[in-house]
């Protein structure tokens, strides 16, 4: 009899070992379905913030709408530089030709 008790708590402790190695797996595969499920979110949200930036075509317009208002802003550049530079060359010379005239 005490044979058969002793038999019955050994399988016991077995069967309680069994179903708490169990309850660890359930929680280890658990955790391992959580981290999928977090990787997956994290990976749509990168996705999403990348889809959601300017496309080759929006951003080729920019540079061509940019490259033009600096075109036109470097040759009003430029032409104001050429008459400053024409108007000082005129003052030159008439200052020149007049310190001409006026030695002789």
């Amino acid at each position: 009899m005490e044979n058969e008790i002793a038999m019955s708590n050994k399988l016991h402790n077995n069967q309680n070992d069994y179903f708490h190695g169990v309850f660890h797996l359930t929680l280890i595969l658990k955790n391992i379905q959580m981290k999928k499920i977090f990787t997956l979110m994290a990976g749509l949200i990168i996705l999403s913030f990348v889809s959601c930036g300017n496309s080759q075509k929006d951003q080729e317009k920019q540079k061509k709408i940019d490259d033009s208002i600096m075109d036109s802003q470097r040759n009003a550049a430029l032409d104001n530089a050429n008459k400053i530079l024409s108007d000082t060359t005129s003052t030159l010379k008439k200052d020149s030709v007049a310190k001409v005239e006026k030695k002789k």
